[in-house]
């Protein structure tokens, strides 16, 4: 008898427990139901203006001695645009709302000097690193535009902050594979460190582009190939993913020749990736005859949320700002005097992803 009520009990227990489990509702964060809301956006979706919503405009207004030739990079902070002009060798901080404010560093080769603008940054502290691709140097500077050290690196053509104040640097070009990585790791103090990431490119070309989400994973792309690699903040490989779109157009030129303009023009490169901490990885495609450009968006995991989003010829993706707003560069036409007879009107537009 003592065992047979022993047993009603644990079956009253076991019963009690699972309608407890069944009750309880599940409690999601922020993030994920941000991520729910886009999932559902997308699914419905495919135009930039279904999927994007504006949510900022500036139109950086410079002058003189100070007119913008070309936007090679953008940073954009809480309070400020940064902008590298690698043409006009000059870095330009510019008020949200589009004002010039002052400049960072001057065309040299001395401290706090700089002779090719090729990549810029902001890290976790708010500095700006300068990466000058001629000397390869990496110089720092606080946002007033005071230099404070630079630090001599080995060969790339871009670098990331990590969450550490140290910088990741990139080599997507040939060089690479003769090292048997892309991707070398300098800590805080501009010391090197480690390199990894095995080159996974078929043709070194000097092109795309690495990032690193809100927990510090690394990610990167090149320009030859449609593919997403992942690494953790110390380089271990995590994962590497991405669905090919049916627009997409690989370079595949023999070794005994160059590409042909043909090639060239139907080359859907890779140029940009972007991660918001809203979990979003966005990457841009771009094709130059008949021209065009396209966003494809996956989430850390690598599930791809929408592909060939076709955004306007005259927006390039840009930066994602510390209010997690997605910025896009808007370059002014093409017909604009080159001896600038017209002060080209280049506009940072900062866009959400619909989540209503």
């Amino acid at each position: 008898m003592k065992f047979f009520f022993l047993f009603i009990v644990i079956v009253l227990l076991y019963s009690c427990k699972n309608e407890d489990k069944k009750q309880r509702p599940i409690v999601l964060n922020e993030n994920d139901s941000l991520m729910m809301k886009y999932r559902e956006v997308m699914a419905v979706n495919s135009e930039f203006d279904a999927i994007f919503k504006k949510a900022s405009q500036s139109v950086l207004r410079a002058y003189n001695e100070h007119i913008i030739s070309n936007i090679k990079r953008v940073q954009v902070t809480k309070q400020n645009i940064i902008v590298a002009d690698s043409h006009g060798k000059q870095l330009l901080v510019f008020t949200k709302d589009g004002k010039l404010i002052n400049t960072i560093g001057k065309a040299g080769s001395g401290p706090g000097e700089y002779n090719s603008l090729y990549d810029i940054d902001v890290n976790s502290k708010g500095e700006i690193l300068v990466f000058d691709v001629s000397s390869l140097r990496v110089s720092k500077f606080k946002i007033d535009g005071t230099f404070t050290t630079s630090y001599k690196v080995k060969f790339g053509v871009g670098i990331c902050s990590d969450l550490k104040g140290g910088f990741y640097q990139y080599n997507s070009t040939e060089s690479a594979i003769a090292e048997k990585n892309s991707i070398k790791y300098y800590n805080a103090n501009g010391i090197y460190e480690k390199s990894f990431c095995t080159p996974f490119f078929k043709i070194g070309m000097v092109g795309a582009n690495i990032d690193i989400d809100s927990k510090g994973n690394v990610y990167v792309i090149h320009s030859s190939q449609y593919l997403v690699k992942k690494f953790s903040p110390e380089g271990d490989f995590i994962k590497d993913f991405g669905n090919i779109p049916k627009f997409y157009k690989s370079l595949e030129v023999p070794k005994d020749r160059f590409a042909n303009q043909e090639e060239l023009d139907a080359f859907t490169p890779l140029t940009k990736i972007l991660i918001t901490k809203g979990k979003l990885v966005l990457v841009e495609l771009v094709r130059s005859k008949p021209r065009a450009r396209w966003i494809d968006i996956y989430d850390t995991d690598g599930n791809l949320l929408k592909s060939g989003i076709k955004i306007a010829p005259a927006l390039s993706l840009g930066a994602i700002g510390d209010d997690d707003i997605i910025y896009f560069i808007k370059n002014p036409p093409d017909d604009v005097p080159s001896n600038f007879t017209e002060v080209p009107d280049y506009q940072l537009i900062g866009y959400k992803i619909r989540a209503d």
